[in-house]
């Protein structure tokens, strides 16, 4: 598929959705997603959970057909053997994650990139971070008043996500192997982004990194709604 020029080398657009408020298109949405898609969709045992899934894929491939400028429900997205979805032929690179009433969409211009959305909580599982995060982020974790540690524990898991999704892995994949307290590793920068108060967000993406955007739909129209930051 050929792109248009929507989008700058080292630039990153990020969507945000409040899933609730859209189950009126859900329908809609639905029409526009692959047989496999919608199979997927079945197998969610919580019809709520289909849902979202349901709305995050639609919603997904509007954005795609903005920046691909085809029709959505014609987009071929393809996975990786380490599960990262991709479009063939394109100089267009993306991903995408929700979690709980949220979820987030990344796109970029010849440039991988990982994003990650967590709901975050009052209470964290210290077992999980012994098990996932590294000495140095266990250390930074434990060094926190424990009124903020809760907070902390999420901030990390979504940077860490971020980081792993970039190169289409799971979490409990040699996680205990990197961290991410520098926000940085080696050429890759992990940034956290604004989503809601109550949620964790991030990006990692390869530097350099001139500008985050943040785009959305507007009356039906697909443009940026607030100016670029860093």
């Amino acid at each position: 598929m050929n792109t248009m020029t929507q989008i700058l080398e080292d630039t990153v657009h990020i969507s945000k959705f409040y899933l609730p408020e859209h189950d009126k298109l859900l329908i809609e949405l639905e029409k526009l997603l692959s047989i496999e898609e919608k199979t997927k969709a079945t197998n969610y045992k919580f019809e709520q959970h289909k849902k979202r899934f349901i709305i995050t894929r639609g919603f997904l491939r509007k954005v795609l057909a903005f920046y691909l400028q085809c029709n959505s429900a014609d987009i071929e997205i393809l996975t990786t053997n380490k599960g990262k979805p991709f479009i063939d032929n394109s100089t267009i690179e993306f991903n995408v994650s929700h979690s709980g009433d949220y979820s987030v969409i990344a796109v970029t211009k010849n440039k991988p990139i990982g994003v990650d959305i967590e709901k975050a909580k009052d209470t964290f599982n210290e077992n999980i971070a012994k098990r996932i995060f590294s000495k140095e982020e266990n250390q930074y974790l434990m060094s926190l008043p424990e009124e903020k540690r809760a907070n902390a524990f999420f901030t990390i898991w979504a940077k860490k996500e971020a980081y792993i999704k970039l190169h289409g892995k799971s979490i409990f994949n040699k996680s205990v192997e990197f961290s991410v307290i520098s926000n940085k590793i080696n050429n890759i920068i992990i940034k956290e982004i604004s989503v809601h108060p109550k949620y964790k967000s991030a990006i990692s993406i390869s530097l350099p990194l001139r500008a985050i955007e943040y785009w959305g739909f507007d009356d039906g129209l697909y443009k940026k709604l607030s100016a670029g930051e860093m």
